[in-house]
């Protein structure tokens, strides 16, 4: 008897249920035979039984420990979404680790003002010391700072933090601050009305489990292989002192990628250099060799216009690291740098 195990990957997958357990929109598989001795989920448990699974791309529990890194997207991204829908998606962590969540785009219907220009010194304080809600900066629109909105009465998201009992909501074209769970759960809930729908959001989600010592807490985001996608620092914008952040993004094989950094707002720039206090490097990475590599310092401040890109060859894997030190003199809102890969081979054609 021969077994052929058959394994299914999808490149896009979008199906806007409203209910949990997918009864309204679905792709199902469904799986009528295998041999008795396979003890994956998917396969039978009895000779007359048939297993079938229901998939869709929204209300979905996502297990990090099964894939430490990746990105969501509202419905039906980067086309506009449905109206009238909702959306949770539930990120799972092993215990002691927590999800970190970055926004690379996002653009809801906008929100109906209920003031004029910008939020008052004092109304900006109260909402930080009694919400917990930071400023946050759109890289697209200028940096023009908002808050998490209670006032989001159309469209809008909610990052619901059940440990700490903490709801965020976001709308508008504004980018949300990058997010730490206080715990290994995160909720993300996407809610739509009846009126306009515009291109949706797309956030990537890193499993990390902090490391503390006398000296700094050290965050290690681990390999990350995504073609595309944004970092910042934890606490973005903003940042605490004595810390030390790590990443490595291996591109796929094949692509030439680049990354653009967007905002590098930290440390102290002397003659063009950022080597004093907090500071970020760089290290390229080739096939099968040695992560130590000769470290690069990145700019900071105003030392070079930003956005800049830097080119990455096939082959060259990404090292990323952020130092911080003990001197809140030199401290800002931290950096945010997103990367993008093309085939090399398709674009030589």
């Amino acid at each position: 008897m021969f077994s052929v195990l058959c394994h299914y990957f999808f490149s896009q997958f979008s199906f806007p249920s409203l209910t949990p357990d997918c009864t309204d929109e679905y792709m199902e598989i469904r799986d009528a035979g295998t041999p008795a001795d396979c003890h994956h989920p998917a396969c039978r448990g009895t000779s007359n039984e048939l297993q079938t699974f229901r998939l869709c791309a929204c209300n979905r529990t996502i297990a990090t420990h099964q894939s430490m890194n990746g990105h969501i997207t509202s419905p039906n991204y980067p086309n506009p979404y449905d109206h009238n829908s909702s959306c949770s998606t539930i990120l799972t962590a092993l215990t002691g680790y927590h999800i970190f969540l970055v926004f690379k785009d996002f653009r809801l219907e906008k929100t109906r003002r209920s003031f004029n220009g910008r939020l008052s010194t004092s109304i900006q304080e109260m909402l930080t010391d009694v919400r917990n809600f930071g400023p946050f900066q759109n890289v697209i629109d200028q940096y023009s700072g908002l808050y998490s909105n209670e006032f989001c009465e159309y469209d809008y998201i909610e990052i619901i933090d059940s440990f700490e009992n903490r709801t965020q909501r976001y709308c508008d074209y504004k980018l949300p601050p990058s997010f730490l769970s206080s715990s290994n759960t995160l909720e993300i809930y996407f809610k739509s009305d009846s009126t306009m729908a515009p291109g949706g959001y797309d956030a990537y989600y890193y499993t990390v489990r902090p490391s503390e010592s006398l000296s700094f807490i050290y965050y290690d985001f681990g390999v990350i292989s995504e073609p595309q996608g944004a970092v910042t620092n934890v606490g973005y914008p903003g940042y605490k002192n004595r810390q030390k952040m790590r990443w490595r993004i291996d591109p796929p094989n094949g692509h030439k990628c680049k990354l653009i950094l967007l905002m590098m707002d930290f440390g102290k720039n002397t003659n063009g250099e950022c080597t004093e206090g907090d500071h970020m490097v760089l290290g390229e990475i080739r096939s099968e060799g040695s992560e130590n590599t000769p470290l690069n310092y990145l700019p900071c401040r105003n030392a070079v216009t930003f956005p800049k890109e830097i080119s990455i060859e096939p082959g060259i894997s990404i090292l990323l690291e952020f130092y911080t030190d003990d001197n809140k003199a030199d401290n800002g809102d931290g950096f945010r740098i997103e990367w993008t890969c093309e085939n090399y081979y398709i674009m030589q054609v």
